[in-house]
């Protein structure tokens, strides 16, 4: 017993030791011009987004009938642009009915229409319209879409395609696309509400677990219907704002495209029903994807490493972008490490043409729970430290990315804005995306893919919630460095992610650290090789730039006789948009600046206003 006691005071001891060793904080002292920032960051007010930004007189794009403005219609907008569906939001029935495909949101009740407005809905339908609901709660129009009844349920976790062989199925060939989960019933025994359908003479697409629909068609004389049971804005929103219930088949490193399977229905609804459809593309130059290869630095040995890494993908005329961490005190996590020597390699770097990100100042854990900050922060007074894996002091959300952003932009010699951001551990407290907006950044990597259910990025909400859209997007991490086995030995399942994300233009974001050589560095090597010519290589701040200007670009139709004008409006200079068109349009040989492919234009530099005009074949 006496031994015992002994071995226990001796631990305790030795605990005691370390933790007071560690408390011990030193701190780099960087030149005077370190010393900042000195300007004060502003937080941002609220303000709730208003449907009818985006009310336009584009006919020929697809029209969505808000039934209910406070639902969440920000969701099938921020899906819609991301998957480069044109769109005109409208209250008005006279207004939507002009449009050859119709989405009715959020509901179908007997509460949302009189009788004239549904009689007007059956009309357009019939007449050849396409009519595609969600919520169907009201009889009249419930018997329309040819289902006899709804029912409700929170306690539906998988859906299935069925029906392969219908047109707005044939697209999807993989089993992650087939079924799909929208929450894990050992975490949560009850998610959000849906509705399964009985079909009464409507066909189903997709069903539940509970063998109701999901998705139904049903042809209305020269017209088609399809019913959605699901709210879709709602599960995009949750989606898109990490707040899903453990739905994702793998947290990352995999393909989980449920939400896309949503999007991608919509768009063949749109261009199989419209036969002068045109949409806009994911990917710059029509290439078939978008790859980022990224680098975690936040290790002491991880900064030589960069500069292999770096010249290796100089070689192979292709830049990475570097988030690095800005560490200036010793702590819980590791030694010093933004010095001088570290402030040369980073320069080292960015000349071999590589994107300098910011990785935070203190990398912790905690930074979930960090208070939002005074906005004030500044070096040297800014002295976030780490105490254990889970506990930081004197640490706050806008120190992180006031200070790391400045500090990096001095080591830069202000020659580039730090404007990347991705938290370590991939924190991500809700009130990171407007903090980011009002501290200079417009991109942010902090989530992975199939955590968001979607495969391309997206645009952020203050909070990470469902009322007010920020000028500021994600860019869902893909593929990462640290799950077992090793890189190369998943090397060709990650090939097969990348070729499945191909098929619809993706976005795949590769994370390595570089603090090893090796196998990851092979790995990156041979991606570049596999992807050469077939991807767009790019940076995050290069393509966050091309993919902020894409969010506001906007088109429209004008069709007379055999001709077309295809008018496209873009506020800021873009180069490689792709813009996908009937194929029996033929360019007029007088436009010129424009690469064309059978059923692609891509227009090679855009600014303001152009109208293009083709003719019909």
């Amino acid at each position: 017993m006496i031994k015992i006691k002994r071995v226990l005071v001796y631990i305790i001891g030795i605990t005691i030791f370390l933790f007071t060793s560690c408390k011990k904080q030193s701190t780099e002292t960087l030149p005077p011009q370190y010393s900042g920032p000195e300007e004060v960051t502003v937080p941002l007010t609220q303000h709730v987004s208003l449907w009818n930004k985006y009310k336009n007189n584009d006919v020929n794009a697809v029209g969505v009938l808000i039934t209910d403005t406070a639902s969440n219609w920000l969701g099938i907008v921020h899906a819609f642009k991301s998957f480069g569906i044109p769109f005109s939001l409208t209250t008005s029935v006279l207004e939507v009915i002009k449009h050859p495909v119709v989405l009715i949101y959020p509901e179908i009740s007997g509460k949302t229409f009189t009788d004239d407005k549904a009689n007007k809905l059956m009309n357009y339908t019939t007449g050849g319209g396409t009519l595609i609901g969600s919520e169907l709660v009201g009889r009249k129009l419930m018997s329309f879409f040819g289902i006899a009844n709804s029912e409700p349920s929170n306690t539906r976790f998988s859906a299935s395609l069925v029906n392969l062989k219908d047109p707005v199925l044939k697209q999807f060939v993989y089993p992650e696309e087939k079924t799909f989960l929208f929450g894990d019933k050992k975490t949560f025994p009850t998610i959000f509400g849906m509705y399964g359908y009985i079909p009464a003479g409507a066909k189903t697409l997709i069903k539940y677990d509970d063998n109701t629909a999901l998705l139904t068609s049903y042809k209305q004389g020269a017209g088609i219907t399809y019913a959605f049971g699901i709210d879709l804005g709602y599960f995009i929103q949750r989606c898109y704002c990490s707040r899903g219930f453990n739905g994702e088949r793998t947290y990352v490193n995999g393909y989980d495209p449920a939400l896309d399977v949503f999007l991608r229905i919509i768009k063949k609804i749109y261009l199989i029903s419209n036969p002068n459809a045109v949409t806009i593309g994911t990917v710059p130059e029509n290439k078939k994807l978008t790859i980022c290869l990224s680098h975690d630095v936040d290790y002491s040995s991880s900064v030589e490493n960069s500069l292999k890494y770096a010249a290796m993908e100089k070689v192979n005329n292709v830049a990475a972008t570097y988030f690095i961490q800005a560490k200036y005190v010793k702590d819980y996590n590791d030694e010093i490490f933004f010095s001088p020597k570290y402030i040369a390699d980073i320069k080292r770097v960015y000349a071999m043409g590589m994107e300098i990100a910011s990785h935070s100042v203190a990398h912790s854990h905690g930074f979930i729970h960090f208070n939002y900050g005074t906005g004030k922060e500044a070096y040297p007074a800014y002295q976030p430290f780490v105490l254990t894996e889970d506990s930081t002091k004197d640490a706050s959300i806008l120190g992180e990315l006031r200070v790391s952003k400045f500090l990096l932009e001095k080591a830069l010699n202000d020659k580039m804005k730090i404007s990347s951001f991705r938290a370590g551990y991939l924190c991500d407290p809700p009130s990171l995306p407007q903090a980011l907006v009002s501290t200079g950044y417009n991109a942010c990597s902090n989530v992975t893919a199939n955590l968001s259910r979607t495969h391309l990025p997206f645009q952020l909400n203050y909070d990470r919630d469902f009322k007010e859209e920020l000028d500021i997007f994600e860019y869902p991490i893909t593929i990462e460095d640290e799950e077992k086995p090793t890189m190369m030995k998943r090397y060709d399942k990650a090939v097969d992610v990348f070729n499945k994300i191909s098929t619809y233009g993706g976005f795949a974001c590769v994370l390595i650290h570089p603090n090893i050589l090796k196998e990851k560095f092979e790995f990156e090597q041979k991606i570049i090789k596999e992807f050469s010519g077939k991807a767009y290589f790019t940076t995050l701040s290069n393509f966050s730039s091309w993919w902020n200007v894409r969010n506001k670009v906007s088109i429209a139709v004008k069709i007379s006789a055999k001709t077309v004008i295809l008018t496209v409006n873009s506020p800021d200079d873009i180069k490689g948009l792709s813009l996908y068109v009937p194929v029996n349009w033929q360019l007029n040989p007088n436009e010129i600046g424009i690469k064309t492919e059978k059923g692609v234009v891509i227009l090679d530099d855009l600014k303001g206003i152009r109208s293009v005009k083709f003719e019909i074949k």
